[in-house]
Formats: structure tokens, sequence, C-alpha cells
């Protein structure tokens, strides 16, 4: 915290009316200013600037950028809670916290802000979960109206906290609650009793220490008395007042300003205050990360261009062969598969087999100029030596693709004809029957 200029907390404390708070108040304390407001955040800066206050001015002409805010937040907006981290290390508790917090959080993990603090002794981390929307349209506010934010605390974890005690600030019918360090939320008045009665039951509670608004209502201030002291009676705890609190900025400076920072910052990890001596590189950043990325693009599209080209070479290859071996299944050795097919057409001149590699020949050739997408397969095929006919039946696209392949066959002095066409797994699986002829 900085001491050169006085601080300013900015208690929004209503989750319903953002960055908006019930009545202007403010209190100096050593160097730390503590603000409430039922005004927007433009009017805030204008009130402070009546303070009449040379430090505090927020007007255009002073250089307000110096000024500390510190932006306190409602925990009805926030999860808090605790998981147990087996490891100490820094890396593997950032790795494992998300994971655990999907256990108990109703949002999808990717639009929550997760801040952590340190690992306690007993393995457990206190989290606080937060929607990243939220959070950034606060910032976003803030920065519009000139305010720069260096920290974000949740109000409830701001209560004081001591072993075996469960503090407890009743604001109007809202009440704020700490236990156990690092449990902490905020509840309406309807939701005390079964709230407390289960942290009696199952927590090391042995002494509730509460205080109030002063502007809660008296029959609320009763209510709360009444349950506390049947809770006293019921359980084996102590129960205390403190009246010297009558508002939660008073609670502030008195418990919190004196006595250390909160336990969560919720600026942390890609909400974390940038680096202010990093100005001049984070200006010059965005044109070295376009260029780099143009670089690295342009080397990783000729990379991937080589492989992609490489693979299909390959696969055209190992389907050459496998067919080779298919037709002259008597040929153990491969050396030349265009070679060595020539060599059987040339062998194959005089005998029956001449018209159908002629056929085929002419057939594979047009398929492999068809630039279809998804290319024509074919997937199987017959020869009648006798009447010198070849049905073949390919899986195309579409009809129209297979006319096509058909126009292209008579363009090259065959005769054929589409036998049957049917529809199987979104393709069309095409029989056609091919012979010599004008």
């Amino acid at each position: 915290m900085r001491t050169e200029m006085p601080s300013i907390f900015l208690y929004w404390q209503h989750a319903d009316q953002p960055l908006i708070v019930d009545a202007l108040a403010w209190a100096m304390t050593d160097q730390h200013l503590i603000l409430q407001s039922g005004l927007g955040l433009d009017s805030l800066i204008q009130q402070i600037n009546t303070l009449n206050n040379p430090a505090l001015s927020l007007s255009n002409n002073s250089s307000h950028g110096n000024l500390a805010i510190t932006l306190i937040v409602p925990a009805e907006t926030v999860l808090i809670n605790s998981v147990s981290v087996p490891s100490s290390k820094l890396q593997h508790i950032r790795a494992a916290v998300p994971h655990l917090v999907e256990d108990w959080s109703a949002a999808e993990i990717e639009t929550l802000h997760i801040a952590t603090a340190s690992r306690a002794d007993n393995g457990k981390v206190p989290i606080a979960a937060i929607s990243k929307e939220l959070l950034t349209h606060w910032l976003a506010a803030l920065e519009t109206a000139g305010l720069r934010c260096e920290q974000i605390y949740i109000d409830a974890l701001l209560l004081p906290s001591s072993f075996d005690t469960l503090a407890l600030f009743v604001d109007k019918n809202r009440i704020l609650l700490r236990w156990a360090a690092h449990n902490a939320g905020a509840i309406n008045i309807d939701s005390l009793e079964p709230l407390l009665r289960s942290l009696l039951k199952h927590g090391d509670i042995r002494k509730i220490q509460w205080s109030a608004e002063a502007a809660t209502d008296v029959t609320v201030l009763e209510r709360v008395q009444t349950l506390l002291a049947d809770l006293q009676h019921r359980h084996e705890i102590t129960v205390d007042r403190d009246h010297a609190v009558t508002t939660f900025w008073q609670l502030l400076s008195k418990k919190t300003i004196g006595g250390g920072l909160p336990l969560i910052n919720l600026r942390q990890g890609v909400f974390a205050v940038p680096d202010r001596h990093q100005a001049s590189w984070r200006r010059w950043r965005p044109t070295v990360l376009v260029a780099s990325f143009f670089a690295v693009a342009i080397f990783m599209l000729n990379a991937i261009g080589g492989i992609v080209l490489n693979h299909r070479a390959s696969i055209a290859h190992a389907q050459n062969e496998a067919l080779y071996r298919e037709l002259f299944p008597q040929d153990q050795r491969l050396v030349n598969v265009a070679q060595q097919f020539r060599a059987h057409l040339a062998t194959a001149s005089n005998d029956g087999h001449a018209p159908f590699l002629l056929l085929f020949s002419q057939l594979a050739e047009t398929i492999k100029n068809n630039n279809t997408e998804p290319p024509l397969q074919l997937r199987s095929l017959v020869f009648d030596a006798a009447t010198g006919v070849l049905q073949v039946e390919l899986v195309t696209p579409n009809i129209q693709t297979l006319d096509t392949l058909q126009k292209q066959l008579s363009a090259q002095h065959l005769r054929s004809k589409v036998i049957s066409a049917i529809k199987e797994n979104g393709s069309l699986i095409g029989r056609l029957s091919i012979v010599s002829g004008a």
C-alpha cells in the first residue's frame, strides 16, 4: 500500500446497484479515505472534489492517476470457499483449483475469474470466484470515471477474524458473516437463523462477535438479539456486541486498515494491475505481436503445406500399391509401381486381359482428374471377359458427380451407363457399366 498519497476505499454495498452505495460518508484515518455514496461514480467524484482537500482532488487538472483506488464489493456477487490442495507449489495450486471449483459452482468454469490466497497449514486454499464479465464491467466503469483501481476486496472478508469466533455485521436487512478465517458470505435476515444453527452444529464456533449499522431498523436488531440469545442458551457459546461500531466504514477503519490487508484481492491473474513502468512496452506490444503473428503464421503455413503434400503423396502411393497387389497378386516384389504396371499392359496385349486393363486404366485416369470434394472412391469392380463389360461401384458425393463421370468416360470413346444409384450414410453409391466402343 502506498503512503505518499491517500488511498480511497470505494465501498459499494448493494449487489443490485452496480457501483452505487447508500449515503455519502467519509472519514480520514491515517492516509486513507473511506467513502460510501448513493451517487453514481461521476457524481461521487464531484463530491470528493468538494472536500476542500487538494491532495484528494480528482479534477481533470490533478494527477489523480497516482491515487490508489480500492473497490470493496458485496459478497453476494462472489462465490467464497476453500479447497484442499495436497501440493504447496503455486503452479500445482493454480492447475488444481479450477477443477475443484467445478464441484461446487453451477456456473461454467470458463466464465469465472478465480482468485486465491496463500495455502494454509491444513492444506486449505481460500478461493473466490466471480463472473469475468461482471469484473470487466466494474473495471471499465472505474477507468471511464478516471479512477485507477489497484485492489478489489470482498466486504464480508473484511470482517475481523479469529480462532473459533464468528464475526457478524448487521447492515439493515443484510447480514455479513465471517468464520474460520477463510469462510465468509452475505445473506438476508430471513436466512440468518438456519445458517447459524448449521454452523454451530457442524463447526467449532465458540463465540459470536457482532455489530450493526446505525441506520438498521430496531425490529431487525431485536430479531437478531433474540436469535443470538436463544442460540447462546442452546449452545456453549458467548455473544458480544461491539456498540462502538455504527457503520461499515467505521468497522473498516477500526479493524481492517489498522490490522493488515484482507484475505483475497480479486485483482490477480489476468485481472492483475498492469505494471506502470512497462507502459512504453505496452504501447509497442500490439505492433510487435502482430508482426510476430504474421511471421509465425507464414512459417507455419509453409511447414503445414509441406506436411500435407507429403501426407497426400504417401496416401496415394499406398493406395497405388494396394490396387496393384489386388490386380497382380503373383508379384511379390514392388520396385516401381508405374513401370511394373506398364510392363503388364505390354505383355498382356495379346490375351483376354487387355480389354480390362485398357478399360481400367482409362477409368482410373478419369477418376484421378475428377476434382470433387470429397473425392470419388472405387469400392468394387467386376469384369466380364466374355462380353468385355466392366462393372464398377463408386462412392460419390451426389448424382451430379456420377453423371459428370459418365460424360467424361463417353468423351474417351467408352460406352458407360448408370445401372443404379443408392443413398448410403450421406453418400451416393453408384454402379456403372463400361465397355469399349464409339
